[in-house]
């Protein structure tokens, strides 16, 4: 069985650019890859879904809409999944079940923030028999840097906006990258790098966090 790593992070921290880097130095190194990212627009009704959420089609509705369609956007992908991780020696994912806890918990009230991450987890691993997560790399930039970062992104298929309704709330960055610092100090296999230094330099501590267990 492979080795199946996620990125995760707020929007900005660069989890595309190391998923591709990282895909790259295995390939190198002999190893045998597959990529996933998430949500995969334009794949399925789920993640269409997600689109038009994301667009503000449907206003302001609860997390745990939103959380369903990212969970179905991965529901519909696990076959592949499962067959990637048994065919290949690295899986290397763009984001994952962590970014839907971390950002459907960072919309919701403090006090209800544990029960809906239970919640979700539990439809993602346990309904939805998702794989989970061998090793989770937790790229870490400072909020302002990061809406620096999502400014600066070429237009993007899912919204013809500048900063989708998540990336332009005023708070919601900063509520998700608490909510993801919490999950890396209390869950197994985290990994928190930091994202703010040249992208190479990110990439040797990836690698380091990873090789030793290809």
């Amino acid at each position: 069985m492979g080795l199946l790593v996620a990125f995760e992070g707020i929007d900005g921290s660069g989890k595309g650019t190391q998923a591709a880097l990282l895909r790259e130095r295995a390939a190198a190194a002999g190893r045998t890859t597959a990529s996933f990212s998430f949500p995969r627009y334009g794949d399925n009704v789920f993640a269409d879904g997600v689109a038009r959420y994301l667009n503000g089609d449907w206003g302001d509705v609860p997390p745990e809409f939103p959380a369903l369609l990212y969970a179905g956007d991965r529901l519909a992908a696990r076959d592949d999944l499962v067959a990637a991780v048994a065919a290949h020696d690295l899986v290397i994912l763009d984001r994952y079940v962590a970014s839907n806890l971390a950002h459907q918990a960072a919309n919701a009230e403090p006090g209800r923030r544990p029960g809906l991450i239970a919640w979700i987890a539990e439809i993602e691993y346990d309904v939805h028999r998702l794989p989970r997560p061998d090793v989770t790399v937790l790229l870490e930039l400072p909020v302002e840097r990061a809406r620096e970062q999502v400014r600066r992104k070429a237009p993007r298929a899912y919204t013809d906006r500048a900063e989708d309704v998540l990336e332009s709330a005023g708070d919601h960055l900063a509520a998700a990258a608490a909510v993801y610092a919490a999950l890396a100090a209390s869950e197994p296999g985290w990994q928190r790098v930091d994202a703010a230094r040249p992208a190479e330099a990110v990439a040797e501590d990836v690698w380091r966090a990873v090789e030793g267990r290809l």
